[in-house]
């Protein structure tokens, strides 16, 4: 019975209980061993044997199911670990993307940019932003067995001619500085003192109004530094952000798989076998393999042939020598 096991020592195991594996390939460098392991077992009798073996078989079936679970149940928490760290890095980027556009306003700051060019120089920017992904899949490529995607981010800037041309900084600046230019040369040229006197002071009043004008375009100009280098910095932050958040949006979307898989194996509620491992039970054989009784008959016969033959021996001694001498010993005695 399987009490009687209990009363058996590793020892006694050991001599009772046998496995081999058998080598596929033995190189150098590697020693490949066979997936089938062979196991038997030595008892007094046939029955003894098939409890024995495959009460170890069924130890080893049960050790090998429970240490791929243990892997499969480690690899699935270790998978939603991953997964909800995923997911709270994924939501922290949204959060400092959604602040940093929000606390940006780059719309504004584009359209008080696109302004301050307009009365700078009078011409008004365009400026546009274009995403185009293209895929593609290469048969012919046994290394690139995937489909291959290509993103590229356009960024257009256009410049056209404003109604308000004639009225801008740059141009006025221009006028006035022509007209400085045309007062300065007539006044040299003019003889007469009262007239030279009005050219002068037409002068002195451009000359004025070009410093003013010269100031008021270092304070736009100014400013378009500022909003461009903000701008910039800006859209820099935000790209990092949003391709930060599209890396863990594609780290997800390749972990979905086996979070999947993971809840289809916790659903089947222990009705799964996760060790790929079959065996082959022992079985009490019909017929003994030893001692064979044909084996045991031939080797009576010849025995009892060998023990008639001396028997025979022996008699016909008994008669032809021992006999006759004790016959002859009683004659003289009588």
């Amino acid at each position: 019975s399987e009490a009687d096991l209990k009363d058996l020592s590793v020892f006694d195991l050991r001599k009772m209980l046998h496995a081999s594996v058998t080598v596929v390939k033995e190189t150098n460098l590697e020693t490949v061993y066979s997936n089938l392991i062979s196991a038997s077992a030595d008892f007094d009798t046939a029955a003894g044997a098939k409890m024995v073996a495959n009460t170890w078989v069924g130890l080893f079936l049960a050790r090998a199911e429970e240490i791929v679970k243990e892997n499969v149940v480690r690899q699935i928490q270790f998978t939603k670990d991953r997964a909800t760290a995923l997911e709270a890095q994924l939501a922290k980027t949204e959060q400092a993307l959604t602040e940093s556009q929000n606390s940006a306003h780059l719309e504004q700051r584009r359209s008080e940019l696109a302004s301050n060019l307009v009365s700078l120089t009078g011409v008004a920017p365009t400026y546009q932003k274009q995403n185009r992904t293209d895929e593609a899949f290469n048969l012919e490529d046994e290394n690139a067995p995937f489909m291959k995607e290509k993103r590229e981010a356009l960024d257009t800037l256009s410049f056209s001619v404003a109604p308000t041309y004639s009225q801008a900084l740059l141009p006025q600046l221009s006028e006035l500085e022509r007209a400085a230019l045309v007062s300065k040369q007539l006044a040299e040229t003019v003889a007469d003192p009262e007239q030279r006197g009005r050219l002068h002071e037409r002068q002195q009043e451009q000359e004025s109004q070009l410093a003013a004008l010269r100031q008021r375009i270092a304070s736009v100009q100014d400013e378009i530094r500022t909003d461009s280098a903000f701008i910039r910095t800006k859209e820099t932050e935000i790209a990092g952000l949003e391709r930060q958040r599209q890396q863990v949006l594609s780290s997800l979307q390749a972990i979905q798989p086996l979070l999947d898989e993971a809840m289809l194996l916790e659903s089947s509620h222990g009705d799964t076998r996760y060790a790929d491992v079959s065996a082959g039970w022992a079985i009490k054989p019909d017929k003994r393999s030893f001692p064979k009784r044909s084996l045991m008959t031939l080797a009576g016969l010849a025995v009892s042939f060998v023990l008639f033959c001396g028997l025979a021996f022996f008699v016909d001694i008994w008669d032809e020598v021992v006999k006759p001498e004790a016959e002859t010993e009683e004659a003289n005695v009588s």
